[in-house]
C-alpha cells in the first residue's frame, strides 16, 4: 500500500527490523531488493546503534556489503564505517 504510493518510510523501518533478526534473511532480501535498495534516502541509524550496543561488527560489514551499489551519500556511508571503527576500537 504505501509502496504503491511511493512512501518508503515505513519499509525501510520494516526491513531495518527483519535485517537485524537472523531468521528473517530471506524477508528482509526481500525488501531490500523491492523497495529500499533504489530509494533515494536510505536509514540504517538504528542498526549502527544495535551493532554499537552489541559490539557485533558482523552487523556493520553486512550493512556495509548492501549498502555499495547504493546512492547512499558519502557522509551517510561515512558514519556506517566510524560505526565498524567504534566496534572493533573496543
Amino acid at each position: 500500500m504505501y509502496a504503491a504510493r511511493g512512501i518508503t518510510a515505513p519499509i525501510n523501518v520494516l526491513w531495518m527490523h527483519l535485517f537485524l533478526k537472523e531468521e528473517e534473511v530471506a524477508a528482509a532480501k526481500k525488501l531490500w531488493d523491492e523497495h529500499v535498495a533504489h530509494s533515494p534516502r536510505i536509514m540504517f541509524q538504528y542498526i549502527l546503534n544495535v551493532a554499537r550496543v552489541k559490539r557485533d561488527e558482523s552487523i556493520v560489514r553486512k550493512l556495509l556489503d548492501l549498502l555499495h551499489g547504493t546512492a547512499v551519500t558519502e557522509r551517510a556511508r561515512g558514519s556506517a564505517y566510524s560505526c565498524l571503527v567504534d566496534v572493533l576500537g573496543k
